[in-house]
């Protein structure tokens, strides 16, 4: 008696409250309690600014359906799994389609003369990064684009380009910019800025010429190169470059010639990044 009026009662439910229960995304499927209540209010208001005219919610429920709709379902719903709370959540996803949006979104040139760049010339995705050698979250992104422009998921789909902009706030962020600039041309560059980005957390001055020899660099050529007006004037025009298109702090992301304004976490970095290559190679719809 008491498991059908269990069953009983589970029927009522699902009858009651379709749209909790209805699957959506995987990632969504997981949530529960508060969390996905969040994330059902997020999906039930906002909209998708591309490839759908109606919420992400009715998005989903649309033949084809919209990949822009579920991607940003699966955002939503991985913010909501860490506890992010809805204000800021909705404010990133504002920013996100400021930064996304085709039209009205802010474009800069970038002369990336100086710049360094791993990835295909022809690659559709274009990422330009104004980073610090002391900047704590330039440390974790660069050596995550680097690994999946290399050999990861992002393999010649994208051409990555480092733009320097030490800040001053920085400890010893010139110096540090001044040693990269000289292992770039002694044909290091890579190697050194993997080198100090996983020793971030325990640098010093030495270290500066520490990296420079754990990667096979001269040191005697290195301290000369570093100390050259040259190698301060790349430095310098690298940076007037980044204050020119209005950048004030690192990291700094130019995605395909517009800047980004959205979230600057690792997770929302890289779904950007994805979704920006889906859009220009034409998927539309799953």
């Amino acid at each position: 008696m008491l498991a059908r009026s269990a069953v009983l009662l589970s029927l009522l439910i699902v009858l009651a409250f379709p749209t909790v229960l209805r699957a959506q995304t995987p990632v969504c499927d997981k949530l529960e309690g508060v969390q996905k209540r969040m994330a059902l209010e997020i999906l039930k208001s906002s909209h998708p600014y591309d490839c759908c005219d109606d919420t992400i919610w009715n998005c989903l429920n649309k033949k084809p359906k919209c990949a822009l709709a579920v991607r940003l379902a699966n955002y939503v719903c991985t913010q909501a799994s860490v506890n992010r709370d809805k204000k800021s959540l909705e404010r990133a996803l504002s920013n996100r389609a400021k930064s996304m949006m085709r039209f009205g979104t802010k474009k800069v040139k970038v002369n990336i003369r100086n710049g360094q760049t791993i990835g295909e010339d022809d690659a559709p995705v274009q990422v330009i990064a104004y980073l610090c050698v002391r900047c704590p979250f330039c440390s974790k992104l660069a050596p995550m684009l680097y690994k999946e422009i290399t050999s990861g998921s992002l393999k010649n789909k994208v051409k990555f380009t480092i733009q320097l902009f030490p800040i001053k706030g920085h400890t010893m962020s010139t110096e540090s910019g001044l040693a990269a600039v000289a292992s770039s041309k002694m044909g290091k560059f890579w190697p050194y800025m993997l080198k100090a980005y996983s020793e971030y957390n325990d640098f010093s001055k030495e270290k500066i010429r520490m990296w420079a020899s754990d990667v096979g660099l001269n040191l005697e050529k290195f301290d000369q190169i570093t100390k050259q007006d040259f190698t301060r004037d790349d430095l310098v025009d690298s940076k007037k470059e980044g204050l020119k298109n209005g950048v004030k702090a690192t990291p700094t992301i130019v995605l395909n010639g517009r800047m980004y304004e959205g979230p600057m976490d690792l997770y929302s970095v890289m779904d950007v990044i994805r979704e920006e290559y889906d859009h220009v190679t034409g998927r539309e719809y799953e």
